[in-house]
Formats: C-alpha cells, structure tokens, sequence
C-alpha cells in the first residue's frame, strides 16, 4: 500500500493497442487507481481450457509475489510494487494497481489477456478524483463521478431525512439513545409524501424524478428547492450530491 498520495498518471489509449479504456468513478478498494480486467472468468472455462488458463494464471500470481518482484526489480522496489499491487482470482479476475508504472509493467508481460483497463483519463478526471477524494463528508453539498446522469437525465439529487416526527417515545423517558423511540410508519411516510409534493409544487413533475425520500433535479434549481424546504421544513435535514458525468470530463 502506497505511504503517501501520489500524483495520478493519465491512460493513453495510444499506449495499449487496441485494449477497452475506462475511466474510474473512485479509487477501487479506497487505494488502487488503476485496474486491469483479465480473460479467463468462471462463466467461460471450460474443461478444454482449463488447461491453458492455468499456466498463465501461476504465471501472473508469481508476478505479484515477492521473490519475482525481488529479482526483477531489486529489494525495496520490489517490496513497493508487492504493497502497491493486488491481483484477485476468483469467480473473475482482476488486477489493481496503485502506480502507472507497475501496471504498464504487467500490461507489458501480460497484454495478451487483458479485456480492459481502467484509470484516470484526463486532466480533468484527475482533477475530479481530487475533488470528490478530498471533500468531508459531513458537507452538506456532495460531490461523485458516475458513468451517466441519475435516469439519463438528472445531475444532481436532493435527499431530505426527516428527523424529531419521524420517531415516536416509547416511554421510560430520553436518555439520548434512539431506542427508546420506535419509527413512526405513518406520520414518516406522510412527511415524505408531502416533501415531496413540496418540491413537485416549485419545479414540475416534467422537471424531476422522486423516489422515496430522494429527488432528483438539475443542479441549476436544486439549491433553490433545498433552501426553500429549509424555510419550511427545519426539522428535516437534507444533502445535494451532484454528478460529475466521466463522459464530460474525458478530454485532455
């Protein structure tokens, strides 16, 4: 694992022939920027070619291992690309990397059976990883890449959470711990309805898509529709996550 952030390195496509290129929404397993998908899953093996997977899968295992990583790159370095590296050989198989040059290392050995690669593939989308990387997550204003808009068509999503008429005493007093309240399934489910009939009433049925307590809108009216509820509905909290589209943020 690597001991410090380390500045990403963009995918050229140029760089690894005629292979798949896709670009990351996070850093997988919280660590690892770049990912490779190999040949060779459950679903295609067959008795046949068992055989022929099996060598190179050995062959990959080793390469991930220290003694193989030691003679080819010497101690320390080898050590690195061991902590830095993690390869998964299950019902699929997949290899993720932390650093560009380990998996331009691996791409070198092992092309032949690489499906797809992924990783930052621009600027703009290092950019973007940085941000969404580096935001708290106690802001109410959220950032996240994604493939595509929320239903094809909506960048941003309002989440309302309502709080004190949601729950209910159970009696034996309040000790500040929330099971001494049990939800109250009727006046929540209420509430929902009528925050959402709220924020329908100012932008439009045409203009949004409500699912349970989870609107999605265009971020050009979504904090208008957030600061209004919160004149009306104090005791609800809510939060915006607004989508950073990969498509959009591809070019260098």
């Amino acid at each position: 694992m690597q001991t410090g952030r380390l500045v990403l390195q963009i995918l050229k496509r140029k760089d690894y022939k005629d292979k798949k290129i896709k670009g990351i929404t996070k850093e997988f397993w919280g660590t690892y920027p770049y990912k490779v998908s190999l040949e060779g899953n459950n679903v295609e093996i067959t008795d046949a070619n068992l055989q022929t997977y099996k060598p190179i899968w050995g062959n990959m295992y080793q390469w991930f291992q220290y003694p193989e990583a030691q003679a080819e790159l010497g101690s320390d370095d080898g050590i690195r690309r061991v902590w830095n590296t993690k390869f998964v050989n299950s019902f699929t198989r997949h290899a993720y990397f932390v650093e560009k040059r380990d998996l331009d290392n691996f791409y070198n050995k092992f092309s032949d059976f690489i499906i797809e690669i992924q990783g930052p593939i621009s600027k703009k989308h290092v950019n973007a990883l940085d941000l969404v990387r580096n935001q708290s997550r106690s802001d109410m204003k959220q950032k996240v890449i994604r493939d595509r808009l929320y239903y094809s068509k909506f960048d941003s999503r309002l989440e309302f959470r309502p709080k004190t008429t949601a729950y209910r005493s159970m009696g034996g007093g309040n000790t500040g711990y929330r099971r001494n309240y049990q939800l109250d399934n009727e006046n929540y489910f209420k509430l929902i309805a009528e925050l959402q009939n709220f924020v329908l009433n100012i932008v439009g049925e045409e203009n949004c898509h409500l699912a349970y307590n989870n609107v999605y809108l265009d971020k050009n009216t979504i904090e208008e529709v957030a600061m209004y509820m919160k004149l009306k509905y104090a005791e609800v909290k809510t939060s915006i996550t607004e989508i950073i589209v990969i498509k959009e943020i591809g070019n260098r």
